[in-house]
C-alpha cells in the first residue's frame, strides 16, 4: 500500500531519481531542471490566495514511486474567472504501474474537487496511455488539442544543410529564387509545408526588452481572446511569470503595429532550427489583425534564421487564419484534455504552446 503526501522542495532530488529510473525525458540538465521545476510548481501559486499544493507523491518503503506536479494558471470560463491547475507531470515507477496510476489520478481529482471554489484540472500533453487513464474518469478532449500547425520557412537552407551538413546561412536564397523553383527543388514530403513569409510596408515589429513595456491599455486589449469560451487568461502577471521569469528563458516578445496602431503581441522561442509560436494575442476589432500578426510572426522567425515554424491551436479563429495562410496541420495519435469537471469542455477553447510545460 502506497502512502501519499504533498510535494516539498526537499523532495525534488527524489523526484528526479524517479524520473531517471522511469526513463522520463526531461530534456534538461540537472541544474536547469531543478530551477525550472521550482519555478513551474512552487512559483505559480501566486495566482491564488490559498496555500495550494505543488504536487503529489506516492511512497513505498521510504522511496518515491509516483509523482504528479501541479502548476497553476489564471483561467476564464465564460464570464467566470478562477484558478486552474495544469497537471505538468505524472510519473509512475515501472515496477508499480497499473493500480497506482489509477489511485493517484483519483486522488488528484479529489484534491481539487474538494476545494472551495473547486479548481478545474487541465491534463495536457500526455501520452496515449495517460490519456486513456484520464478518460476513465470522464475526461473530455478539447477540440483541436491534438493539432500542431507547421510550416517550412526555408527549404533552400534545409536542403543545403542536409547535403553539406553545414549551418552556413543561405536563407536569403529563398526570397531571391522564385517560389515555383523552390517547390520544384524541395523533396515531395516537404512541398505542402513550404511557406515563404511575406513583408508588408505598413507592419512594424518591435522587440520588447521588457514585457512591462506594454501600456495598461495594450494589456487590457489582448488579455482575453474575444472569440474563445475558455482558457488561460493572459494577464500581465501571468505572462511575466510564464516567460520572463522562466529560468529556461529564450522567449522573445514582439509588439506588432499596423499603420502605427497597436495590433497585437507575439511571443516566440527559437530552439535549434525551429521557431515555436507561444503566444499570438491580438486586439479585437482590427480588420485583418490576426492575419497581420501571424504574418509578422512568420517573417520574424524567418529573419531570425528559423527553418521550421510550429504553433499549437491558439484559438479556433487563429486556426482558420493558419489554414488560410497555408500552414500544414499534423495530428497526434492521442488527444489532450480538459480533465475536470467534464462540463467545462467547450467548442472554442484557447490554448497554445505556452500552456504546456515545455516545447
Amino acid at each position: 500500500m502506497a502512502a501519499y503526501r504533498f510535494l516539498e522542495v526537499a523532495d525534488l532530488p527524489a523526484v528526479r531519481r524517479l524520473m531517471d529510473e522511469s526513463s522520463f525525458q526531461t530534456g534538461m540538465e540537472r541544474p536547469l531542471w531543478f530551477a525550472d521545476i521550482q519555478h513551474r510548481l512552487f512559483g505559480s501559486a501566486l495566482f491564488d490566495d490559498r496555500p495550494l499544493p505543488a504536487g503529489l507523491l506516492a511512497e513505498k518503503n521510504g522511496r518515491v514511486v509516483g509523482f504528479a506536479g501541479f502548476s497553476y494558471r489564471p483561467f476564464f470560463s465564460g464570464n467566470r474567472q478562477c484558478t486552474a491547475m495544469v497537471l505538468t507531470d505524472l510519473v509512475i515507477h515501472p515496477k508499480h504501474r497499473g493500480i497506482l496510476g489509477l489511485m493517484m489520478t483519483k486522488r488528484i481529482i479529489g484534491i481539487f474537487a474538494d476545494m472551495t471554489p473547486e479548481i478545474p484540472i487541465l491534463g495536457m500533453h500526455h501520452n496515449e496511455t495517460a490519456s486513456k487513464l484520464w478518460e476513465r474518469f470522464g475526461a473530455v478532449p478539447a477540440p483541436g488539442s491534438d493539432e500542431t500547425w507547421q510550416a517550412l520557412l526555408s527549404p533552400i537552407q534545409l536542403i543545403c544543410s542536409k547535403i553539406t551538413q553545414s549551418d552556413v546561412p543561405l536563407r536569403w536564397l529563398d526570397t531571391r529564387i522564385s517560389k515555383r523553383l523552390v517547390r520544384a527543388l524541395a523533396p515531395a514530403k516537404w512541398k505542402k509545408q513550404i511557406l515563404i513569409p511575406e513583408t508588408h510596408e505598413h507592419v512594424r515589429v518591435e522587440i520588447l526588452t521588457k514585457i512591462t513595456d506594454l501600456t495598461d491599455e495594450e494589456w487590457q486589449a489582448i488579455m482575453v481572446p474575444p472569440e474563445a469560451e475558455m482558457g488561460v487568461s493572459r494577464t500581465r502577471a501571468y505572462l511575466i511569470w510564464r516567460y520572463f521569469a522562466d529560468p529556461r528563458s529564450g522567449y522573445e516578445a514582439f509588439r506588432i503595429r499596423y499603420h502605427d496602431r497597436f495590433t497585437g503581441l507575439v511571443i516566440l522561442r527559437i530552439t535549434g532550427e525551429t521557431a515555436f509560436l507561444y503566444e499570438l494575442l491580438t486586439v479585437p476589432g482590427i480588420a485583418s489583425g490576426l492575419q497581420t500578426c501571424l504574418e509578422a510572426a512568420l517573417h520574424t522567425a524567418f529573419r531570425r534564421h528559423a527553418i521550421w515554424f510550429r504553433a499549437k491551436n491558439i484559438t479556433p479563429a487563429v486556426s482558420m487564419v493558419m489554414q488560410a495562410r497555408g500552414l500544414d496541420v499534423t495530428h497526434k495519435d492521442y488527444r489532450q484534455f480538459w480533465i475536470y469537471p467534464s462540463n467545462m469542455a467547450c467548442s472554442n477553447p484557447a490554448f497554445s504552446f505556452g500552456d504546456f510545460k515545455d516545447d
